[in-house]
Parts: C-alpha cells; structure tokens; sequence
C-alpha cells in the first residue's frame, strides 16, 4: 500500500510539471513539489482529480479566480491559490 501512494505522489508531482500550458506547469509544479509529499490518500485524490481536468478550465479557476463547481475540486483549487497568494 506504501508502495502505491508513493508511485501515485511521484506520477502526481510529474504530471503537475508536464501539462503543456507553461503557465498552469510553473503553478502546479510548484505546489506538489512543496506539497504532495505530505498528502495522504484522500488529499492525493483530490489533487488528482485536479490534474484531470482540462487545461482551459483549470487555467480559469486558478487564475481568473473564476468558481470552480465540483465535489473536491473547489478546496484542492483553493489550496493551490492560497499555496500562490492569490
């Protein structure tokens, strides 16, 4: 079980990085490098969830400060404007 929420925080943290839309790999790197370590399971989820969804919407939530809707979605996305002081 270790082994896999390991696997999942590394994949995760990767990910963050390699999205395509330089602006969202620079806000996302940087918060899972400082946070994804501390995650447990249901947090990971969450920032999962996150990572999921499409660049364009994703870029409208955490920049535009636009409401995110969804189960999870709207704290991990809060966590990660707070992470940047927005």
């Amino acid at each position: 079980m270790t082994d896999d929420i390991d696997v999942r925080k590394r994949r995760a943290i990767y990910r963050a990085g390699h999205r395509g839309m330089k602006e969202l790999d620079i806000l996302l790197s940087k918060y899972a490098n400082a946070r994804v370590s501390k995650m447990n399971e249901h947090e990971l989820s969450q920032f999962e969830a996150l990572l999921d969804l499409q660049e364009p919407q994703l870029y409208e939530w955490l920049v535009t400060l636009e409401e995110p809707i969804g189960n999870d979605v709207p704290k991990m996305v809060d966590e990660v404007r707070a992470f940047h002081g927005f």
